[in-house]
């Protein structure tokens, strides 16, 4: 594994286990409000090792997610600087030969600089949107069920909540 591979599975965990104890970090009201205005967005896939033997393929995801958000609208710059916020597609699964039903996670985050309530002059990256879960299936069912958290994704950056 990549120290790139390692240093995106490392940040996606962290973030997974902040998104899952933080109320704002789901789709609800709030995180949809933090998607307006929105166009420019990153795509960061994180796989560990062992799946990679396993035949998922970090390029396979990040085409799917980025195909889903191009068609929607939403560019994907090839330069993270030119970014306005960074969705996380981050899968664990206990996967050990191709083809095999396994038990996973899976979740998407998306992360954009957001400022403090208590410091207005501090701008720090947070996780404003969050989608995720547990399951079993085949590397086809996940490759499914990231499109179909994308189109929610999409759906939500659509949506017509406005902030007040």
């Amino acid at each position: 594994m990549s120290v790139r591979s390692i240093g995106a599975f490392l940040l996606c965990l962290v973030m997974t286990l902040a998104a899952t104890h933080s109320a704002n970090a789901s789709d609800d009201t709030p995180s949809r409000q933090s998607l307006v205005a929105l166009n420019n967005i990153c795509v960061v896939v994180a796989l560990t090792g062992a799946q990679a033997q396993a035949g998922f393929n970090e390029s396979t995801f990040q085409t799917d997610v980025e195909l889903k958000l191009r068609s929607a609208g939403l560019t994907v710059p090839n330069e993270s600087s030119k970014c306005d916020a960074w969705l996380f597609v981050c899968i664990g699964a206990l996967h050990k030969r191709p083809n095999e039903r396994v038990a996973f996670r899976t979740d998407l985050l998306l992360q954009q600089n957001v400022l403090l309530a208590r410091d207005p002059s501090s701008q720090v990256m947070g996780t404003t949107w969050f989608v995720g879960g547990v399951g079993t299936g085949d590397l086809e069912y996940i490759r499914k069920l990231i499109r179909d958290n994308t189109d929610q994704f999409f759906n939500a950056w659509l949506s017509p909540i406005r902030p007040s």
